[in-house]
């Protein structure tokens, strides 16, 4: 039986000694790597098994480099949560620029609704609206494993460079965070980041 990954070619970004906390660290490790995958990419065509199909997800650097990638490799672009808009350029920083310029480079974008399908009506590529956000998805496959009371909870992630790198801001949503959890049980998913600004 043939494996749906069969033909799945991987391929490694630069990866950094640290974990970068700052827009300056992070700036520096994107160009890095857009340099690496457009060689990449232009390289992936000229190979007998060329990439055909990149799939990307979300709003993340990660996503625009991944998007760039297949444009350069001559391969169809597929993005997974497509349409999201804050309706402000520069808020989320830089998920919002990544946003956009995905969708211009996008041939099937997979909406999660209907504003987000509508975001992209004048775009090029085909839109699918999935009606379903994939972040609740991941949530609710994992929710059965966890034991809650009765009195509600709480799923609390901050993840967002923007907010990160606003200390007094962080600080006020982490002081609320500690007042609800009076009445809510909480369940804070902490990454590295994260960790670094609450010392």
């Amino acid at each position: 039986r043939r494996s749906v990954f069969e033909n799945v070619r991987p391929y490694s970004l630069r990866k950094c000694s640290k974990d970068q906390d700052s827009i300056a660290g992070v700036f520096v490790w994107f160009l890095q790597n857009i340099v690496q995958l457009i060689l990449f990419g232009f390289l992936s065509r000229f190979r007998r098994n060329k990439s055909k199909i990149v799939v990307v997800h979300g709003d993340t650097l990660c996503t625009l480099l991944g998007s760039l990638f297949a444009k350069t490799s001559g391969a169809k672009l597929m993005h997974v949560e497509a349409g999201v808009r804050s309706g402000k350029f520069w808020r989320p920083f830089p998920e919002e620029i990544s946003r956009r310029m995905v969708s211009r480079l996008a041939d099937f974008h997979f909406a999660p609704g209907d504003k987000e399908s509508q975001n992209l009506a004048h775009h090029r590529g085909s839109v699918i609206n999935t009606f379903h956000n994939t972040s609740l998805d991941a949530l609710s496959l994992l929710v059965g494993d966890f034991q809650f009371g009765d009195n509600g909870y709480l799923v609390v992630t901050l993840h967002r460079t923007e907010l990160l790198s606003n200390k007094k801001r962080f600080l006020e949503i982490v002081q609320k965070i500690i007042l609800l959890s009076k009445s809510y049980q909480v369940r804070w998913y902490i990454g590295s980041h994260e960790r670094t600004s609450l010392n």
